[in-house]
């Protein structure tokens, strides 16, 4: 694979890391305001699923950071050390 496509195609993957972290946040917020918004007769199921999502948009976001980081490092040139 050319060096190009390699690195689109590590972008394609930072995006999609990026856009899953946001539905994973979109669906944090929404669980916890389930917890404690409208009446529901097991509020403490929303709150452990908002944790749940939670802590896979925390993961979402480190791999995107690092993907993007190892991305920038990459275009670099080398320092000749």
């Amino acid at each position: 694979m050319s060096s190009k496509y390699r690195t689109l195609a590590l972008w394609l993957v930072a995006l999609a890391l990026f856009l899953g972290f946001l539905w994973s946040l979109n669906l944090t917020a929404f669980n916890y305001w389930a917890s404690g918004g409208p009446p529901t007769p097991h509020p403490e199921i929303y709150r452990v699923r908002g944790n749940i999502f939670f802590g896979v948009a925390f993961a979402f976001l480190l791999a995107f950071v690092l993907s993007v980081r190892n991305l920038i490092k990459r275009k670099r040139p080398p320092t000749g050390r």
